[in-house]
């Protein structure tokens, strides 16, 4: 199937990371010395992070069988360009660790363990065995989606029946994921389950969907399946997260956010038309936003901390708000243009 773009993805890429954003100021409300009103208690920003695996997945595999149905996949070209994007923000936002550990009287040499964790790119690691630095917590997500870009288009290189391969994957893994659950229960099987490889394959499997134009596109289109998808996400951001089970909580909210993403997308008579400008610029700077926002949240206590605390609790956390969403998204739009768009203009062009 031949697509240039689609539509509406820039949007709900930033509202997913002003989720994480927003979740983030109440969890960790004490980096700027005031009390959580207790909205950041829910699992609302894992549940954005999944959105993110599943939207990757979708991505990343329509864009690989569109490459291998012209000229095959090029498997240099790809890693090529995904280290062009990601790795200079995931660079820089470790050097912004390394100041705010200084600014704290400490070296970042005492780190030293932890920091490894993050330069090979297994930060997803370092989070499931209590490696992990604060300011650079999000960074997990960042490392298994490495991960996956690593290992997928390896394998999609190589193989023509995807949904039967992608099947055998996820079984594989809810194996794997369940086996540990009940087996150890402890950090392997929490780097398992942050591995979220069954959100990845969803979101593939929706790529793939949309590549082949399959039938079951029609079922996804309904509109009771676009309101239940729309009344479910919702309420997973205002209220809390829709699971059955928490070792099932990516199986349940996966498939939910591959249909709202290829209505979204794909769908003309989609309920939620997302072209919007400020939105669209928002998602384009989202990876920023991602990476920025928690060493800006560390920044600004430090800073205005004491300003903040003059406040009652809930005047407080909606100034904390206003003031690391203004800054992150300013930070995210300096780094996107001095650093991240002349980069990416010299990715290989097809």
């Amino acid at each position: 199937m031949e697509r240039r773009w689609l539509p509406g993805l820039n949007s709900l890429r930033a509202i997913a990371a002003f989720v994480v954003l927003i979740w983030h100021v109440d969890r960790f409300s004490s980096t700027y010395g005031i009390e959580s009103v207790g909205y950041g208690k829910t699992s609302a920003a894992h549940s954005a992070v999944v959105f993110f695996f599943v939207l990757s997945g979708y991505l990343i595999t329509w864009l690989l069988l569109c490459e291998k149905s012209k000229a095959g996949v090029c498997l240099a070209s790809f890693y090529r360009r995904r280290a062009l994007r990601i790795l200079p923000p995931y660079l820089l936002v470790l050097v912004w660790s390394f100041l705010l550990v200084w600014s704290e009287g400490e070296s970042p040499i005492d780190y030293a363990r932890q920091y490894a964790f993050y330069f090979l790119l297994i930060p997803n690691v370092a989070n499931a065995f209590n490696f992990s630095i604060r300011c650079l917590l999000p960074l997990w997500s960042i490392g298994v989606e490495e991960q996956f870009y690593l290992v997928w288009p390896f394998i999609l290189k190589r193989v023509q029946a995807v949904p039967r391969v992608l099947g055998l994957i996820f079984l594989a893994y809810m194996g794997l994921k369940l086996g540990l659950r009940v087996l150890e229960g402890g950090p392997v099987y929490q780097l398992v389950r942050l591995t979220s490889v069954s959100s990845l394959v969803i979101g593939a499997f929706a790529g793939w969907m949309v590549f082949t134009e399959s039938p079951l596109l029609r079922r996804v289109y309904s509109k009771p399946v676009q309101v239940f998808s729309l009344i479910f996400v919702v309420y997973c951001i205002i209220v809390e997260p829709l699971q059955l089970t928490s070792a099932l909580q990516e199986e349940c909210q996966a498939p939910v956010f591959a249909c709202l993403i290829l209505n979204v997308s794909t769908n003309p008579d989609s309920l939620l038309k997302m072209q919007n400008p400020v939105l669209s610029f928002l998602g384009t700077i989202s990876y920023g936003i991602y990476l920025y926002h928690l060493p800006m949240m560390f920044t600004i206590g430090g800073v205005l901390g004491p300003w903040l605390c003059s406040f009652d609790d809930s005047a407080a956390i909606v100034l904390a708000n206003v003031v690391t969403i203004v800054l992150t998204t300013a930070a995210a739009t300096v780094s996107y243009f001095l650093v991240e768009r002349p980069l990416l203009a010299l990715k290989p062009v097809h």
